[in-house]
């Protein structure tokens, strides 16, 4: 009965999945792998997978300029698609089902359905 009690308590949060951070690392092949690993061993234990993802606003005025990473987002001196750049990865997207919480600084967090975030970031 405890491990019932547990398991509806218990959810999968992927974070930091972005295009944004993942493209930053060398050789992502091992992150990803790990991170379908345990995204399929919690969508086969009937665990919710929430993503928490990082919006902007226009402009980007919740920027920091001290936030090396970002600030290039804001400043425009990095060469990419922003609106590529916030979106999962391609092979561990949300679902529909999954939860997806976007961040926004400084504003609080807004949860919306995945089939709404499918919709807005799949064109």
């Amino acid at each position: 009965m405890e491990q019932n009690k547990n398991q509806q308590n218990t959810a999968l949060l992927v974070m930091d999945v972005q295009g944004v951070t993942v493209n930053r690392l060398k050789d992502s092949t091992p992150f990803i792998n790990s991170i379908t690993k345990a995204i399929q061993t919690a969508r086969n234990s009937k665990m919710p997978v929430i993503y928490v993802v990082i919006g902007f606003r226009k402009g980007y005025p919740e920027v920091s300029p001290n936030n090396k990473s970002f600030s290039l987002l804001k400043n425009g001196t990095q060469n990419f698609d922003t609106k590529e750049a916030v979106k999962v990865h391609a092979s561990i997207a949300p679902l529909p089902g999954d939860v997806i919480i976007t961040k926004i600084f400084p504003r609080q967090a807004e949860v919306i359905s995945s089939e709404e975030w499918c919709a807005n970031n799949h064109s």
